[in-house]
């Protein structure tokens, strides 16, 4: 990588934290640098309002809950508050190419002209918690029955992580026992995820992270949609 490009290069995205996750490869393609979020979530951007929202969730917590994930990456010199600096390439613009027909490194990479070499681009130290890991948040649901013929017998070899509402929700509606591992931190999550030996869960900024270490894991999918889609081997949908 070209040290003084990395030094050089400004980059800027307003997206959900998954959003984020899925603009790493093409920052790492244009060569690294700076990464600036927004914590306003968008606001100001004519790229962000769909369907009535006029910014997404992104704010000065979660920016901070995410940098230590995105410095460790040795394509990210540092990750910076957006307070309306000129960059050289605005991530936001991916929006115009999400249209559910491919996946959303697919959709950052057409915005700025980059072809995505489906290689991992996370890079993320293993710890073994679990032969397996789940998670689920309680948002995009798509496959119920899925979840409700869950193989019971590999529960007493995992562990649920992400929120603790998520797994109560887990447990409550599917019935399924399995153990709440409490992560501090999302490099925390990650790292339980990527010394895990296979890996289930939806469409969430925890299965963007799966993606980027090319997780062994299974992916409930949201709709018919191909946001978090990839072919690759090791992944599986339903």
């Amino acid at each position: 990588m070209n040290g003084s490009k990395a030094k050089t290069t400004k980059f800027k995205h307003s997206g959900d934290m998954g959003d984020i996750v899925y603009s790493l490869p093409v920052i790492k393609a244009l060569g690294g640098g700076t990464l600036y979020l927004d914590p306003e979530g968008g606001l100001s951007s004519d790229l962000v309002g769909w369907k009535g929202h006029r910014k997404t969730k992104l704010n000065a917590s979660s920016i901070d809950s995410l940098k230590v994930l995105l410095e460790n990456q040795s394509y990210l010199t540092e990750v910076r508050y957006w307070s309306g600096e000129e960059v050289d390439y605005d991530l936001d613009r991916f929006r115009l190419y999400a249209d559910g027909k491919r996946n959303l490194v697919e959709s950052h990479s057409m915005a700025f002209g980059v072809k995505f070499n489906g290689e991992p681009w996370l890079d993320v130290r293993k710890r073994k918690v679990s032969k397996y890991v789940i998670s689920r948040s309680l948002r995009y649901h798509g496959n119920y029955e899925y979840w409700e013929q869950f193989d019971k017998s590999i529960l007493k070899d995992s562990v649920f992580i992400g929120l603790e509402e998520e797994h109560r929700y887990f447990k409550l509606v599917f019935g399924h026992d399995v153990k709440y591992y409490k992560t501090a931190s999302i490099i925390d999550a990650a790292e339980v995820i990527a010394g895990c030996e296979y890996y289930f869960a939806n469409q969430s900024l925890l299965s963007a992270i799966g993606q980027g270490i090319h997780a062994n894991m299974t992916v409930e999918l949201y709709r018919d949609t191909k946001t978090n889609f990839f072919e690759r081997d090791g992944a599986r949908y339903v």
